[in-house]
């Protein structure tokens, strides 16, 4: 099973099946809605968006972990620092992009696993 934390919006069901296709695995989708006081400290409202998922020290450590960061790219990067620190690793992100249709709809292409990406890094020179 896999724990998918949604700091975004809401998915349809077609990108849910898309991410559980990708996973390979059943999901547990968390939503947490990420609108918050802007005039609070970056840090201060990742710590609280990352407390409202709910979890334990345990899930923290044994979960497999899927984000969909929120817009705001401030609060996406604490938000990651954030659960880097309680995983122990990276977690693996969602990549949703705009479609070419009309209106405008934004679907899975992919998941992306920043520790795999964090460790080919070390690597390079």
């Amino acid at each position: 099973m896999v724990l998918l934390l949604n700091f975004g919006h809401p998915l349809g069901q077609d990108n849910r099946e898309k991410i559980i296709q990708i996973c390979d695995d059943e999901i547990e989708e968390k939503y947490i809605s990420s609108q918050h006081d802007q005039t609070k400290p970056v840090l201060e409202v990742a710590r609280e968006l990352v407390n409202a998922a709910g979890l334990s020290a345990r899930d923290w450590k044994n979960a497999s972990i899927v984000l969909i960061p929120p817009g705001l790219p401030q609060i996406a990067m604490a938000i990651v620092a954030e659960i880097h620190g309680r995983h122990g690793g990276f977690p693996k992100i969602v990549n949703i992009r705009p479609t070419q249709t009309k209106p405008t709809r934004y679907d899975v292409a992919e998941i992306v696993d920043l520790q795999k990406l964090r460790n080919e890094a070390r690597t390079q020179s």
